[in-house]
């Protein structure tokens, strides 16, 4: 098999050498580029990754804040609405006693009224006594003689 090549003109054999160097050459410039190509995109990923990694960590430490945060406001809140829950009660309470003490004005009030009631009917019922008595004085003075009338 060997025999054949001997056959070969050494230019030719030269120029397909040359030829299988440069495919070879070609080849691993290419597998080299690929290599290279793929350490990039490799490093560019570490770079990415690198990034989001402190990116998370820079969201996580806003996230924990944001929860004490909002743990703080949540408790201050939760004390604010039991101190006006408390305060809410209280005026609560406060309007049914003054419901119970504007109920009991209220019956003093209807006590007061009948009692004035009579007490007018009292005092015109003098008034009327009185103004009998004044025209019976008046009469008896008019129907006496002389010397008994009051002096004038």
């Amino acid at each position: 098999m060997i025999d054949w090549l001997a056959t070969i003109p050494p230019s030719i054999i030269l120029a397909v050498g040359s030829v299988i160097v440069a495919g070879i050459g070609a080849l691993f410039s290419y597998k080299q580029s690929n290599a290279s190509a793929a350490k990039e995109i490799t490093e560019a990923s570490k770079f990415i990754m690198d990034e989001y990694k402190e990116r998370m960590e820079r969201l996580e430490n806003d996230a924990v804040q944001a929860k004490l945060i909002y743990e703080q406001e949540s408790a201050q809140a939760r004390r604010t609405n039991q101190k006006l829950a408390a305060r809410v009660s209280s005026l609560e309470h406060n309007e049914i006693e003054n419901g119970k003490w504007i109920k009991s004005l209220e019956g003093m009030h209807e006590k007061l009224q009948g009692e004035h009631k009579e007490l007018k009917q009292q005092y015109d019922d003098l008034l009327e006594r009185y103004r009998k008595l004044q025209q019976q004085v008046e009469q008896v003075e008019s129907d006496s003689s002389p010397h008994l009338r009051a002096e004038e």
